[in-house]
């Protein structure tokens, strides 16, 4: 059989597909097909060459093996990144930062400011040329309490509505580097038992640090507290950052240096994610 370049070839059988009729066992290929992402549109083969055996006027048919030819023809258009963390973490101020623009509305304070899971859409070009469009989710504050815009149940209900409807390529855990509790592992636990079965990867970004001379500093102060929570090989990079100028631009450099880091690190994990369309390859041979 000759196989067209960049297809793969996944294969199941003998025992995977039983059926009292020829019809219904192609059903049953398709439905193989669909669970493993292979979109189909016709098949080709000889469907009574199957072999098999007669029980009380059922045929049984065990096809020796089902090859699936299918092509990861494009990718998703727009990856999925959610952020999320304690109300006045900083999250609507990220994405600003990341946009190069007001996008996100901001608090002025410890007081909610997000109230809905928001969708913001930001186009980021790389040095080589390429240009990839990113999809950010704004999402209620966390711990906010009872009395709160969002109660917490409800922050929290939310976010993991979004994290189950929704193709999630990158999670950004936001906090403020002046709030490093047990309330930080608490949200982290919450997340990552959603997405963990998915492989999501997960980034710390700590912010407030404008007055650090050096906003690295932060992580060797604290690494060891990350440790005893339990964090320390929880995420898959971090980030050390301010979300602000600072008056006249007093902290402009710090924070240029803050968007480089974190789109650096979503460069780094964010994924697309890839779809499979029978492009190249249309059929499932019976063989």
């Amino acid at each position: 059989m000759n196989t067209p370049q960049n297809v793969n070839i996944v294969k199941y059988g003998p025992d995977s597909c039983r059926s009292p009729s020829p019809s219904s066992a192609v059903d049953l290929h398709r439905a193989k097909a669909r669970e493993l992402d292979a979109p189909l549109s016709t098949i080709e083969g000889n469907r009574s060459s199957f072999p098999g055996t007669s029980r009380m006027g059922c045929t049984y048919f065990w096809p020796a093996q089902v090859t699936l030819l299918f092509t990861p023809s494009h990718v998703a258009a727009c990856p999925n990144i959610i952020v999320f963390g304690s109300t006045g973490a900083g999250k609507s101020s990220l994405i600003n930062m990341l946009a190069g623009e007001l996008r996100a509305k901001e608090s002025n304070g410890p007081t909610v400011c997000t109230s809905s899971n928001d969708s913001i859409e930001i186009s980021k070009g790389w040095p080589d040329g390429t240009q990839t469009t990113y999809t950010f989710w704004d999402t209620p504050g966390l711990n906010e309490g009872e009395l709160g815009s969002v109660p917490a149940q409800v922050a929290m209900t939310n976010l993991c509505n979004l994290l189950r409807e929704h193709s999630v390529n990158l999670i950004i855990h936001c906090i403020r580097g002046s709030r490093l509790t047990d309330i930080v592992r608490v949200n982290y636990d919450s997340v990552s038992g959603i997405v963990r079965k998915k492989k999501v990867p997960i980034i710390l970004v700590v912010t407030g640090l404008e007055k650090e001379e050096n906003m690295d500093d932060w992580w060797k102060r604290n690494k060891e507290i990350i440790k005893n929570m339990g964090l320390a090989s929880a995420f898959d990079g971090y980030a050390c950052v301010t979300t602000t100028k600072g008056k006249n631009g007093i902290h402009w450099r710090a924070y240029e240096e803050s968007a480089n880091k974190v789109w650096m690190l979503v460069k780094e994990f964010c994924h697309p994610t890839t779809t499979f369309e029978p492009q190249m390859a249309k059929t499932v041979r019976l063989l």
